[in-house]
């Protein structure tokens, strides 16, 4: 612990650096946590409030969030035809 402490004294600025280069390091982190878990929120929102049980999208496409799906109105009509399916619609409920 001694020899620790002799350290540090003797090399102020570079623990003061590294303490906060590791600082600036966790508040990244903690930051891109944060805006994961609100964008995850905000999408997970958007879907409880349509109420969908079952969400098409077109195949390619990297989802509903990132890109238009391109999906034909026949589509809408075959839906139909699945078992339980009472509504279909083509275009998202916007709140």
């Amino acid at each position: 612990m001694n020899l620790a402490i002799r350290d540090i004294r003797h090399k102020m600025s570079r623990f003061l650096l590294t303490a906060v280069g590791i600082g600036l390091l966790l508040m990244v982190v903690m930051g891109m946590a944060g805006i994961y878990q609100g964008l995850s929120e905000d999408a997970l929102s958007f879907l409880e409030r349509t109420k969908a049980d079952l969400w098409i999208v077109q195949r390619g496409t990297r989802g509903p969030f990132a890109e238009i799906s391109r999906i034909p109105w026949s589509l809408e009509d075959r839906l139909y035809a699945v078992t339980g399916v009472a509504r279909a619609r083509a275009t998202p409920v916007t709140a």
